[in-house]
């Protein structure tokens, strides 16, 4: 019986710390199993406002993010730096060309994904079947894939205006020298004029105007 009565405080103390734990665990526990509480309020299911007005600008959203991470500079961000890169008047029009058609593009693209996202909102809450969930997904999925193809085929473009020294100069504006100091060897030395007649003939693919 002594035992005991010696031992009952340190069992309670142990219950409550237990207690204490499972309850601060229960919060976190609760918290992980809600990671979408409040995204009912969303206008687009899969898309916060930031994303919506990005792609409706026409904003680059990350889709160029292969071509800007390997040595192929986007026009925005050419047009930025363009002092620091010393690009002459005949560079600056051909890049102001490639972003001004990419922006266009990419503004049009933009307003058809987000529509596409709608829909399959749409679709879920009038009750849906297979079949039109897989035709909603793959339309979503084309617009996408072409809006990214415009922001990746700018950066092709753009690169094909600045010679070497301007490409490398750009890794290192941009912190990129560590990895990249200038674009792939397949490119090799050259005069931009010279083989660059146009600004690509892509069919509006550019880069993402300021946060590409």
């Amino acid at each position: 019986m002594k035992l005991f009565r010696r031992r009952a405080p340190v069992l309670l103390i142990a219950a409550a710390a237990t207690l204490g734990c499972s309850s601060a665990t229960d919060g976190v526990s609760d918290e992980a199993e809600r990671p979408y509480a409040g995204w009912q309020e969303r206008g687009v299911a899969s898309l916060s406002e930031g994303d919506i007005e990005e792609l409706l600008e026409g904003a680059g959203h990350g889709y160029a993010l292969s071509a800007e991470l390997n040595g192929h500079p986007g026009p925005a961000h050419v047009l930025e730096l363009a002092a620091d890169l010393e690009i002459d008047d005949e560079q600056r029009d051909e890049v102001e060309a490639i972003h001004s058609e990419m922006n266009a593009a990419a503004r049009d693209l933009g307003e058809q994904l987000v529509a596409a996202e709608f829909a399959i909102d749409e679709a879920f809450r009038a009750g849906t079947d297979a079949s039109a969930v897989e035709d909603l997904a793959e339309r979503s999925a084309a617009v996408e894939a072409r809006l990214r193809a415009t922001h990746l085929h700018a950066h092709l473009d753009t690169t094909a205006v600045l010679n070497d020294d301007q490409i490398r100069r750009y890794g290192h504006l941009r912190g990129y020298a560590d990895g990249h100091d200038g674009h792939d060897a397949s490119h090799g030395d050259h005069d931009p004029h010279a083989d660059h007649g146009s600004h690509g003939g892509h069919g509006g693919a550019q880069d993402q105007p300021a946060n590409d």
